[in-house]
């Protein structure tokens, strides 16, 4: 059982040892500031190349899905695939609306569209296929500069968001 003693010699330790405990303690501050300074980029790296770096989006209604970076940088182009199927004649139009359309640079297509057109502020995309067939649609796209880009990807009545946090 602790004594008054005890407790006495805790709290007025020899200068030694309370240069030990201090030498301890900015240490330990040194490390949580370390820890602060690294948790950012840590973060950064999931967003980017991680879990949290790829998006899905889907449509309430029709069969489309989307595929994106959340998070990427000004001088890069970004990744959108789409998953979308053909009507009963073999068709689908895919239609961008929004920044996607109006100012980002589409760098690469795969597969290429049977027609493309611009209309009403909406890039339309058209590709034929059988009947009921499953089409996977790979864009390239660059995006129109710094900030937070909200578009939407458009098939068969059916409406899916994208969301990307565009960095300098």
């Amino acid at each position: 059982m602790p004594t008054l003693d005890d407790d006495f010699n805790r709290l007025h330790l020899p200068r030694r040892d309370r240069l030990i405990q201090r030498t301890a303690w900015h240490l330990e501050c040194l490390s949580w500031l370390a820890l602060a300074f690294l948790l950012p980029f840590a973060l950064l790296g999931l967003l980017k190349h991680g879990p949290l770096g790829w998006g899905e989006s889907s449509a309430t209604s029709g069969p489309l899905q989307l595929q994106y970076r959340r998070l990427l940088f000004d001088d890069t182009a970004s990744p959108l695939r789409v998953r979308l199927r053909t009507d009963e004649r073999g068709e689908a139009w895919l239609s961008l609306a929004g920044p996607l359309a109006r100012r980002t640079l589409i760098t690469q297509l795969n597969p290429a569209p049977a027609l493309i057109e611009h209309r009403d502020g909406r890039l339309r995309l058209l590709y034929r296929g059988l009947p009921r067939q499953a089409l996977q649609v790979e864009l390239k796209v660059r995006p129109p500069g710094p900030g937070l880009t909200h578009a939407h990807v458009e098939h068969d009545g059916g409406t899916a968001t994208l969301r990307q946090l565009v960095l300098p």
